[in-house]
């Protein structure tokens, strides 16, 4: 029974009286229990402030085009891995495609020059550069 009167959200009037009763119920008498009596006061206003924002917050909900938006770009986000995933694996077909041709003349030609020369010749012009010579020396 408690828990079904906490679910039902108090109206403005009936907080103002439960503020009217607080007020007949407790008479403070000294200083001392005035003081205790203001902070009670404000642990309780802290109280139904805290409930309400918890009432609050169990009725939010995530709006409609929201969940459109989202459940949108999950989609697209499952449909663009694989796309790319082919696209990258696949490089020379499709209208974007590389042509195989620039690659092919480059190993033809290091085909050719390496039956040209020799293994000492590309010893010899490996040991000829100036950076490798710079190197070799000691400080």
């Amino acid at each position: 029974m408690a828990w079904v009167a906490v679910a039902e959200p108090l109206s403005i009037t009936s907080n103002t009286a439960a503020h009217i009763i607080r007020g007949r119920a407790v008479q403070p008498t000294n200083e001392r229990e005035s003081a205790f009596y203001q902070e009670s006061l404000t642990r309780v206003d802290e109280v139904g402030s805290a409930r309400k924002t918890r009432i609050c917050g169990s009725q939010s909900e995530i709006p409609g085009e929201l969940w459109v938006l989202l459940l949108d770009g999950g989609m697209v986000m499952l449909l663009f891995v694989p796309y790319l995933t082919f696209a990258m694996e696949r490089p020379f077909v499709g209208s974007i495609a590389v042509s195989p041709e620039a690659d092919q003349h480059v190993l033809d030609t290091w085909s050719q020059l390496a039956a040209k020369q020799s293994p000492t010749d590309r010893m010899a012009r490996y040991r000829a550069r100036p950076w490798d010579a710079s190197m070799a020396r000691s400080p």
